[in-house]
């Protein structure tokens, strides 16, 4: 069942586990789980499924946890085990340190006799992607959750699976900022500086590698004060970042690559760069250029764009976007747009500053309504 006790409390009592350790400070991803399964904000979601009809697991679901999220396999477990399923986790190839830290927490509350039974009725497994392992697991399993990039949504989605299971696949998505020029320049410094470190939080945690972390930021204003709010904006973002980034030279190398290639494509002859140093690059769009969610912008580099108005986000917006942050427009006018019908993609709008938050609704999909089944009894 949707939601079952059992569940929620094995999920109480991990993140209690989590947040009582001193070292969830230096696991940051780890503690906002353990954040997100407390018992008052699981309550919530709860609260939201309600209806009278009687809801089932789909039975085995099968994850291809992302590489790019180190703590992504937690969250796609938590979401399938509330929607009353068992699991197999395929974690990532490489190794992240979270994944100990998460899995000596998760090995404490399965040794309680109340939730023996699912360490026996869940998984986590490693092997090479080589492997002919997850076309074994794909022919018993009721549902797939792939996450990844296109081409390996593509390979997994065409593995043979029995005919009832469904997939829900999260491919590549694009994300971006939406910020108002005046109101940054009515900002005071403290409410900026504060603005700055939610926008670092966005971008930078994960190298934006992150979907949802911004790749572009679009400006809404005339030029002169889209002019004026820059300058601030990204003053302030600068000191943030030399104080908190720590970028490896072979990031670094990649950047600076990717930016070069940048530079000489024909594809994209209309960019101007703003490079002032290795942390903060800029590169100015100068017209619509549809194309531009194909650019591989990275580890502190962004695109920016100006709009007169927010009307004129139809014409950018493609189904390869997910989510968009934004600061100083109203929701009300976010809603227009968006309930306009002319918006190809966005699936999720949400403050500056929670573009990481990842929840059960995530592109679109419902998961614990996607990861389970309907019965009728009449």
């Amino acid at each position: 069942m949707l939601f079952e006790e059992s569940a929620c409390n094995f999920l109480i009592s991990l993140s209690e586990l989590i947040l009582k350790d001193p070292e969830s400070r230096e696991h940051g991803d780890v503690a906002a789980f353990a954040y997100w399964c407390r018992k008052s904000n699981l309550g919530k979601i709860r609260a939201q499924y309600t209806n009278s009809e009687m809801r089932k697991g789909r039975g085995l679901v099968f994850h291809i946890a992302p590489s790019n999220v180190p703590i992504n396999f937690a969250f796609s477990f938590a979401f399938s085990l509330l929607a009353g399923n068992s699991n197999i986790v395929r974690l990532p190839s490489k190794q992240f340190p979270q994944e100990n830290f998460f899995f000596k927490h998760f090995d404490n509350a399965t040794s309680n006799s109340d939730f023996m039974h699912l360490r026996d009725s869940n998984a986590f497994v490693r092997y090479s992607k080589g492997s002919d392992i997850t076309q074994q697991i794909s022919q018993i399993a009721d549902a797939r959750v792939i996450w990844g990039g296109d081409k390996t949504v593509q390979e997994i989605s065409s593995l043979s699976k029995p005919l009832h299971a469904i997939d829900v696949c999260f491919i590549d998505k694009y994300s971006f900022s939406i910020i108002d020029s005046r109101s940054i320049l009515d900002l005071v410094d403290s409410n900026l500086q504060n603005l700055a470190e939610r926008f670092y939080n966005d971008a930078y945690i994960f190298d934006q590698n992150a979907c949802s972390s911004p790749r572009t930021i679009v400006w809404i204003g005339n030029y002169e004060d889209t002019e004026f709010a820059k300058a601030k904006f990204w003053s302030l973002v600068q000191k943030v970042v030399e104080a908190k980034y720590q970028i490896e030279d072979s990031s670094r190398m990649q950047k600076y690559l990717d930016l070069c290639l940048l530079s000489v494509d024909v594809n994209h002859p209309s960019l101007d760069f703003e490079i002032e140093n290795s942390l903060v690059s800029r590169i100015q769009l100068n017209e619509f250029d549809l194309d531009y969610t194909g650019i591989r912008n990275r580890y502190g580099s962004f695109l920016e764009i100006r709009l007169e108005s927010l009307s004129l986000l139809t014409k950018l917006v493609t189904r390869k976007f997910q989510t968009a942050t934004y600061f100083g427009v109203s929701k009300d006018d976010l809603k227009e747009v968006v309930q306009s019908g002319a918006l190809k993609g966005i699936d999720r709008v949400v403050p500056m500053g929670s573009a990481l938050d990842i929840d059960i609704h995530w592109d679109g999909y419902d998961l614990p309504i996607a990861l389970s089944r309907i019965i009728t009894i009449k």
